[in-house]
């Protein structure tokens, strides 16, 4: 959020010009633009309340200064050196420890507002300049840590979402009010959600829990906890944080139906002990997303070990297995069909799941492939060995396309001799049967092999 982009303006012309100094576009590049000031417009205000003088001045610019003052501009109302500080704090690039252009932390009056309600305190997080948000804060107390700007933001959402440090996060914590701990943005986020989706995540949403942060809280938009956006920015620390919270519920789900233990799942890598925090305090180990995918389908989808192997191994109920490998997804996909699509699965994590699925033929909804088609398509040797070797896979089975399993192999030019192998033995094996009837039409073989 450092030194961001101009945030709104009613005027167009005003939003070019300023966006010209951010640039540090050269005069002579903003001839056209200057033309299309008139006498009517040089003294107008944008949507923060800004003249385009208090701009070319907050950036230093004498020669926008002196064009603009040719053509009538004065620097008009008692808040033009107010306005020009303001401007300076949130866009003017410069460190913390600099004066700027002048300005000493020391001698300001920071009081007042701009038209969009931001006080200097809010500009300054804007703007990233840490040495005026300290001298802010260490002004007498006044009221403005509270103060909503137009965006619904407070000091404390800006600083949860910077990287604000957290000392002064603290300050800015322990001044905030407690009925607006919790507050909503425009947005649709609380501080702790900002947190949550920010760097240093781990002591910002420990200072804010402290203060009476609600951990459950879903924001307005997407439905995610802070819960989901850690694991989303694949914070172990912040994550480990919010765990230790008694209050935290990981079964909250989103709008599109996310638990914490499918963001988990999703998550490549996660480390082990941190989904075995969140995979014990679920209570559905087979609740479906939106889109009907389970934990351990997302886990299988993201290629994630760790969660497809602790998911495999939660054990057992009076129903039987805690994680039903059979249920499937919007599209008819069982775990065996995105297992399956795993090139290089881990072989134990495939038996797994091969050993307990109970119909080993089973087509998905959109192209009618069976977990074997699917293996094959993505070139699995792991799969593709271990479906061959299981007398229930029926090798004949045909897709929407009428396509059979040697079909696809023989399309796959460099497949390894011994998979070409395993498959004319399944394939001799149902023509030595009597009662076999080839559902080709023809003899079958894969490769040229007869």
């Amino acid at each position: 959020m450092d030194a961001d982009p101009i945030r709104q303006t009613d005027d167009d012309d005003i939003f070019d010009f300023a966006m010209a100094l951010v640039q540090n576009r050269t005069i002579e590049e903003c001839y056209d633009l200057l033309d299309r000031i008139t006498s009517e417009s040089i003294n107008a205000r944008d949507s923060q309340g800004y003249t385009r003088l208090e701009w070319a001045t907050a950036f230093s610019r004498r020669d926008f200064r002196s064009y603009l003052i040719t053509k009538g501009a004065t620097p008009t109302g008692n808040q033009f050196h107010r306005n020009v500080l303001f401007i300076a704090l949130q866009y003017v690039n410069q460190n913390w420890n600099e004066t700027l252009d002048g300005f000493s932390p020391e001698t300001i009056d920071f009081s007042g507002a701009n038209a969009m309600n931001d006080t200097a305190l809010h500009l300054a997080l804007y703007g990233a300049k840490w040495g005026f948000v300290t001298a802010i804060l260490d002004q007498p107390e006044s009221d403005d840590v509270n103060t909503v700007n137009s965006s619904e933001e407070t000091p404390l959402h800006l600083a949860a979402k910077s990287k604000c440090g957290i000392r002064t996060f603290d300050e800015i914590v322990r001044r905030t009010t407690r009925d607006k701990i919790n507050a909503f943005d425009a947005y649709g986020y609380t501080a702790l959600h900002w947190a949550a989706a920010s760097e240093r995540s781990a002591k910002k949403i420990q200072s804010l829990l402290d203060k009476g942060a609600d951990v459950n809280a879903q924001d307005k938009g997407d439905g995610n906890t802070a819960l989901h956006l850690v694991l989303m920015k694949k914070s172990i620390t912040g994550a480990e944080q919010l765990l230790k919270c008694d209050n935290l519920d990981v079964n909250v789900k989103a709008t599109r139906r996310w638990t914490a233990l499918h963001q988990a799942a999703a998550w490549s890598n996660v480390p082990a002990d941190l989904f075995k925090k969140i995979l014990q305090k679920s209570c559905d180990v087979n609740a479906k997303t939106i889109l009907g995918r389970t934990a351990l389908h997302l886990a299988l989808r993201k290629r994630s070990a760790t969660a497809t192997d602790e998911l495999l191994s939660c054990g057992y109920n009076q129903k039987g297995p805690v994680v039903n490998v059979d249920v499937g997804d919007g599209h008819g996909k069982t775990a065996l069909h995105y297992a399956a699509q795993w090139p290089d699965i881990p072989p134990p994590l495939f038996n797994a799941i091969l050993d307990n699925t109970i119909d080993l033929n089973a087509k998905e909804k959109t192209r009618g492939l069976t977990a074997l088609h699917l293996a094959i398509d993505a070139q699995s040797e792991t799969a593709i060995t271990q479906l061959l070797k299981h007398e229930k896979v029926d090798v004949n089975v045909e897709d929407n396309q009428k396509r059979t399993a040697t079909h696809l192999m023989d399309s796959w030019p460099d497949m390894p001799p011994d998979l070409h192998l395993l498959m004319n033995i399944r394939l001799q094996k149902l023509n030595d049967t009597p009662d076999h009837e080839h559902s080709i039409g023809q003899d079958v073989s894969v490769g040229g092999f007869k």
